[in-house]
């Protein structure tokens, strides 16, 4: 199967959006877990300190499962995770998994963009995951499918799992509305569009069915 090339609207400049520059990792950050550089330190990620959150924006590590935390300690202070604008495919060709751990609410729709991510835990705190999130996914040629981990129930999935809304571009606002309305076009376009057949799903799920030795 091709590898979907998908058009994400924060990484080129259309109609007066233009891409943010992002600073490198803060040093001096107090590791939480004794199995942090195998599952990823906060140090790998492109970030900054928002108030009281740390917006991440991608991921330079090496790390095939890749572990996202719902906070921080940088320098001593705990800070709330922030994945609005995350996208782990930015760079990066390592991640094969990804658990978002207990206490994540909200993913960014484009957060697996252009990524070789094959397994994906979600916790029960999760709010919403869209079609377009998942829509993202491609399975590799092996015939494997996608694999979705999920802690709650299928019924809880069924609650939480909704069809994303597409501005069509007509009626759109000028400016990052427009932007992002004529990229999802483009996308649909390219073939991103979600296909239950290249998924499977495993529900009342632990972020330990991701974890390897």
């Amino acid at each position: 199967m091709k590898k979907k090339l998908l058009v994400t609207i924060c990484s080129f400049t259309i109609l007066g959006v233009s891409i943010p520059v992002y600073a490198g990792g803060v040093t001096g950050v107090e590791v939480k877990k004794d199995d942090s550089e195998k599952y990823g330190t906060i140090s790998d990620f492109d970030y900054d300190i928002e108030g009281s959150t740390v917006k991440l924006h991608g991921y330079d590590g090496k790390c095939k499962v890749l572990e996202i935390l719902p906070t921080y300690n940088i320098d001593g202070t705990d800070y709330a995770t922030d994945l609005s604008d995350f996208q782990v495919g930015i760079g990066n060709s390592y991640v094969e998994s990804i658990i978002f751990q207990e206490g994540i609410t909200e993913i960014y729709d484009a957060i697996f963009n252009s990524c070789d991510v094959q397994k994906v835990f979600f916790p029960k705190s999760m709010e919403n995951v869209t079609d377009k999130a998942l829509s993202y996914l491609s399975p590799k040629e092996n015939g494997d499918l996608i694999q979705i981990y999920y802690a709650g129930t299928q019924d809880d999935w069924g609650n939480i799992f909704t069809e994303y809304k597409r501005t069509k571009v007509e009626d759109s606002e000028f400016g990052e509305e427009m932007g992002e309305s004529i990229a999802d076009k483009l996308n649909e376009m390219m073939g991103s569009k979600y296909d239950s057949s290249e998924f499977e799903y495993y529900f009342s799920a632990s972020p330990d069915d991701l974890k390897t030795e």
